[in-house]
């Protein structure tokens, strides 16, 4: 029992650490998505899960006891790697690809038409063109020398994809499911239902690390109806998708297929449950592929996230 409160004690330090390490020891002014913010996010959530990674294996392995080696530590944290990570990895891709296919038709769609718009567009004359170019740069002009500092402060769209598709998944799927859940693994065969435990309240930390969102958006000035809202979406949605994370990570043995999980619903967003458009069949085949969508990943999510070692 002993162990398994150390180990408890340590997965709230590392995970309420993780959201700490972002906001003290002088961060940076600013918005998150301002240049300056932006990197110096990126490295702290960096450093922080490395350190946590390592700190978290020498624990488990020379003060608790519930691990033989480091090399064992890093294997419960699903950091393990082989020729077959890809295999894993590219499997959990496609299971959550068709949990998306609504939306991602959708997406296709709305590209094709966006590339119709604009072949329209080009059959106007060079004067046309012209004429509309000088407009749009009269309207650039008139929006004064404060838009352009803004603007200029702002990261790159590389910076921030680099932090919404590579960083942010990699840092809080090692440190709130590899960590959170991975350090209980050693005491699932003595414990009957802590996995089951683990996989439920353990998502509830990666839930609340978004709560210093209401600051920010405090700092920004918005109502606070819709900071409420909003924080309480996050916590429900983050807590939900941990869960999620949770079986993925138990099922794979992998952190990598976790990563790539979280990764693929950042890049596509929270799905629109009614497409903008006045077309019913439309709307009717896109809510079609949304059940499908829900089917698929409801019969296919075990044969998917199992790893093809095991199969």
């Amino acid at each position: 029992m002993g162990a398994i409160l150390a180990s408890l004690v340590y997965v709230l330090a590392a995970t309420l650490g993780y959201v700490a390490v972002l906001h003290l020891f002088h961060p940076p002014e600013g918005n998150r998505d301002d240049h300056i913010v932006v990197r110096s996010r990126i490295h702290r959530a960096l450093i922080s899960t490395l350190a946590n990674v390592i700190l978290a294996a020498f624990i488990m392995t020379y003060a608790i006891g519930s691990s033989e080696s480091i090399g064992q530590a890093f294997n419960y944290f699903g950091l393990g790697i082989n020729w077959l990570t890809t295999v894993d990895v590219a499997r959990t891709i496609i299971l959550f690809a068709g949990l998306f296919i609504g939306p991602i038709m959708k997406k296709i769609v709305e590209d094709y038409q966006e590339m119709n718009r604009l072949k329209e567009l080009h059959r106007y004359s060079r004067d046309e063109t012209r004429e509309i170019r000088n407009l749009n740069h009269l309207n650039d002009d008139t929006s004064g020398k404060t838009n352009v500092n803004t603007v200029q402060g702002k990261a790159t769209e590389t910076e921030l994809q680099m932090r919404d598709y590579l960083v942010a998944p990699g840092t809080e799927e090692i440190t709130y499911t590899g960590i959170a859940a991975g350090i209980f693994q050693p005491f699932f065969e003595n414990h009957s239902g802590m996995k089951e435990n683990v996989i439920i309240w353990t998502p509830f930390l990666f839930g609340t690390a978004h709560l210093h969102h209401a600051f920010e958006l405090c700092k920004e000035g918005y109502p606070k109806s819709a900071i409420i809202f909003t924080v309480t979406f996050q916590l429900l949605y983050t807590t939900l998708f941990g869960v999620l994370t949770n079986l993925v990570f138990f099922n794979s043995e992998s952190i990598w297929c976790c990563i790539a999980a979280h990764s693929f619903c950042n890049f596509m967003g929270v799905p629109s449950l009614n497409p903008r458009t006045e077309n019913m069949a439309y709307k009717f085949m896109y809510w079609l592929l949304l059940a499908f969508g829900v089917w698929f990943f409801r019969t296919r999510f075990n044969s998917l996230t199992m790893p093809i070692s095991s199969q």
